[in-house]
């Protein structure tokens, strides 16, 4: 359903996903959508969000789920954030630890992820 709408005319993709045409990206169960920050986009998004949960049940958890905005107007980004019902989460984006970052990683990128595994292995 996504595939097909972000082939509307009034979808923009963010500039660093334009080339590759990612609109998406999932890790297990966690879902990153990705789109220019615009009230078009966003719109279309959500829309595919509420559909989704239309037809499957399964719904973005609000009190889990942020959007993030970057180089966005104040009164466009509060737009943004009343469309989504999502607080704002701030950068760098991190999943299980790990910043999720354009450029190689360091390994002390990693640290946080080798910390948790080694206390569950040593519990």
């Amino acid at each position: 359903m996504l595939s097909q709408q972000i082939r509307r005319a009034d979808f923009h993709f963010h500039p660093k996903c334009y080339d590759l045409q990612i609109a998406h990206l999932a890790y297990a169960d966690d879902l990153l959508l990705f789109s220019r920050g615009d009230r078009s986009s966003i719109t279309i998004i959500m829309d595919c969000l509420e559909k989704f949960g239309m037809m499957a049940g399964l719904r973005p958890n609000i009190s889990k789920s942020c959007i993030y905005l970057a180089e966005v107007e104040e009164d466009v980004r509060q737009d943004l954030i009343d469309i989504t019902g999502f607080q704002e989460g701030t950068m760098p984006y991190r999943y299980l630890g790990i910043p999720l970052a354009s450029e190689k990683l360091k390994i002390a990128d990693y640290s946080p992820l080798i910390d948790a595994l080694s206390r569950r292995i040593n519990a």
